[in-house]
């Protein structure tokens, strides 16, 4: 075996261990708990420190001043020819002991965690604000604080609060009044001011700027011209205005003319505005763009904006006759050395990062923005798809703990320091241990998890279906495969036919007496591994009993080595998962069952793959209409009738009718007829005649 901790770069430390009668054996736990959550895996042990090598803050130590706090730490065995790791951690504490009393026997006692306990231990903000700091800003304003006198600077650079302000008299601020978007807890802060007065947020000390920059922003504006922000100073400035007429944006630059007046230049305009919308301003030396306008305006002056007042809500500096103050929302303003440094940060503010939508994609994220770069997810069966989860307040740990339970995984750390997901269809081959090595004194208990009479979902119409048995039990309901979302729910149960077997909560081994290949086979299993027990007790129902391996406690010392399994009855062949394609629908060829349920006391089962219709369920099939949706974009070729082929995703049975609909933000001057032909019962053809070639998006609606 070997121990490593890094001080510097990995240094061997395994002649340091003590495991005797002067110290500890080495322990490690790990895997998940008993309430189905991760466990914060741990190992103690025991190292020699009387040469004062490993006491912290020591500057004497040659490992000065790497004696740290959360240095990692590794441990490893020789197992089957090969060395594997066996926990990969953090030193958390490391006590320091003496064997005598004049003080040359020190020890230190180390307690060191692993991934899991790291990601738990800041609570993370929202999605927004967490993908939007990654992109490291000058300074980000998420603005959609709580009701304070300043709004916060999250971009980790210590830049200054935009304070409250006032300009003239009334006028108000509502905080965190605006739209919610998927990615935030709370809305932004909307703006309502009387006439042009009215309050605003500005910074007291200026931001410096580089000759490049950019802002981006999301903005929903009401019926007042007005500005959304303005940064620099009262000689210079750059800003952006809304006009409520013409619905559109505006890139303003202010400057100080002859007489030392504030002249405006309109440099860069947009399309029709709706919002909540996404928009950047790009600055350059000599040129300024506002992302969504397509055109870039020439800058007035070339001058560097050192020391700049960012303002919110309103403007410092305006032209006479200019309206100053901004009525509506704004939030996410983030200041950046570069446009390419926004790139796709419109999809990750608005509706969150493509990785936050599969398991082991976002638990990486969560670990990045935990500040653990180096933890990713290793999955043994099917990556799951995940909805997005509101993260702000919440550790990386907490809402690990959350998919856990909602995709029916086992997830923990793992043994090489990143993080281990067994999904509910993981089945690998069995391990068998060796037949009648547990001692029968162990205790044996009934498996209440098993013990299911009765479970019960409820679809989104109301209705209710629920499974029985004829065994005496209780009745529970079961939460969801994935977090209900959109008005879609997908519920997963089991339904036993009778109560579980008797089983063995852990089964502890001695590694020390069996053979070798039957020890490694036994140290190498982990959780969500299947553990085989023959040669049990004759009065149990069998005397052989299969179960799911929870975790592990492995102990090693210098005349020990066991590890004892916890282990789960495994319910997959009596399991009912109900797929995403459901939409709370009971009929034909909606519903799969993974593994095969278990329905009724004749133990008539379903296989993998199989079809399961409403008959049986003991229900009735859907006589609704069946109805699907989609959105299509197109490009017209300009004054010419496009076409554009549509295939529904699922075939109808009949033709349907289809209804479509021109995406918000489209010029409806410039479309002169939109239509369906086609319709089949696979799919449809969109027709559209623009005078123009801009990308139109059309939403579509089939029902049959």
């Amino acid at each position: 075996m070997k121990l490593e901790q890094n001080l510097n770069g990995w240094k061997d430390l395994t002649t340091r261990l003590l495991w005797g009668e002067t110290g500890a054996p080495v322990v490690i736990t790990r895997g998940v708990s008993e309430d189905r959550l991760p466990q914060a895996g741990t190992m103690t042990l025991t190292l020699d420190n009387s040469d004062g090598e490993l006491t912290p803050e020591r500057s004497a130590s040659s490992y000065y001043p790497y004696v740290t706090r959360f240095r990692e730490i590794r441990f490893s065995e020789f197992l089957n020819g090969v060395w594997q790791l066996r926990f990969w951690g953090y030193v958390d504490s490391e006590s320091l002991a003496w064997g005598n009393s004049v003080g040359t026997d020190c020890r230190v006692n180390v307690t060191a965690i692993d991934a899991i306990s790291m990601l738990g231990r800041r609570p993370l903000r929202s999605v927004a604000v967490e993908t939007t700091v990654e992109r490291s800003p000058i300074a980000y304003y998420p603005l959609t604080d709580p009701e304070s006198a300043s709004a916060a600077d999250q971009s980790g650079t210590g830049q200054p609060a935009l304070k409250v302000k006032q300009w003239g008299t009334g006028g108000e601020v509502a905080w965190q009044s605006g739209v919610i978007l998927p990615t935030d807890s709370g809305g932004g802060i909307v703006f309502t001011p009387a006439s042009d007065n009215g309050v605003y947020l500005a910074s007291d000390v200026g931001i410096d700027l580089p000759t490049f920059w950019c802002a981006s922003f999301i903005a929903s504006p009401a019926a007042k011209d007005g500005y959304l922000f303005q940064i620099g100073t009262d000689s210079y400035s750059l800003g952006v205005w809304y006009d409520t007429s013409a619905k559109t944006m505006s890139a303003i630059e202010t400057k100080l003319d002859s007489s030392g007046d504030p002249i405006d230049y309109v440099l860069s305009t947009s399309g029709t505005w709706s919002g909540p919308k996404f928009d950047t301003l790009t600055v350059t030396p000599t040129t300024v763009k506002l992302g969504s306008s397509g055109t870039t305006g020439t800058r007035h002056s070339s001058t560097t904006m050192l020391d700049s007042i960012v303002a919110v809500g309103g403007a410092f500096a305006v032209e006479s006759g200019r309206a100053r103050m901004y009525s509506g929302e704004i939030k996410h303003l983030g200041l950046w050395v570069s446009l390419a440094v926004t790139a796709g940060l419109d999809v990750d503010q608005m509706t969150g990062p493509a990785e936050m939508f599969t398991l082991s994609d976002a638990i990486g994220k969560l670990a990045t923005w935990s500040g653990m770069p180096a933890i990713g997810a290793v999955t043994q069966g099917s990556d799951r798809d995940v909805d997005l989860l509101r993260t702000e307040g919440s550790t990386a740990a907490d809402l690990i703990g959350q998919y856990m339970q909602g995709t029916l995984s086992r997830i923990s750390g793992a043994r090489d320091g990143q993080i281990r997901v067994t999904s509910f269809d993981y089945l690998p081959a069995a391990v068998v241990a060796p037949s009648g090595v547990i001692d029968p004194s162990v205790q044996w208990d009934r498996d209440l998890e098993g013990d299911v009479s009765e479970a019960s979902t409820t679809w989104p119409d109301g209705s209710t279906y629920s499974a029985k048995s004829s065994a005496d039990g209780q009745a529970r309901e079961i939460p969801g495969v994935v977090p209900d979302s959109g008005g879609r729910s997908v519920v997963d149960w089991t339904v036993n036919t009778s109560a579980a077997p008797p089983r063995v909560p852990y089964a502890p081994f001695d590694l020390m007496t069996i053979t070798a290949a039957n020890a490694h086979q036994l140290a190498l299993l982990d959780f969500g591994d299947l553990l085989q027990v023959p040669g049990l007790p004759v009065q149990l129902p069998s005397t052989t009993q299969s179960g799911i391996v929870d975790g592990s406690v492995e102990t090693i010392g210098a005349d020990v080595w066991s590890i004892s399994l916890p282990t789960s009855y495994d319910p997959r062949d009596r399991m009912l998962i109900v797929g995403d394609a459901t939409r709370g629908k009971v009929s034909a060829g909606y519903l799969a069952a993974p593994l095969g349920p278990v329905v009724d006391d004749t133990n008539s089962t379903w296989h993998a793959g199989n079809e399961i219709t409403h008959t049986h369920l003991n229900s009735t099939a859907w006589n609704g209409p069946q109805i699907q949706a989609g959105a299509s974009s197109i490009t017209p070729v300009a004054n010419t009738v496009t076409s554009l082929a549509v295939t529904f995703p699922t075939a109808f049975s009949a033709a349907p009718i289809v209804v479509l609909t021109i995406g918000a933000g489209s010029d409806g001057d410039e479309i002169q007829e939109v239509s369906v032909a086609s319709v089949s019962t696979t799919g449809f053809t969109i027709w559209i005649y623009r005078t123009t070639t801009t990308v139109t998006s059309v939403q579509w609606l089939a029902v049959n």
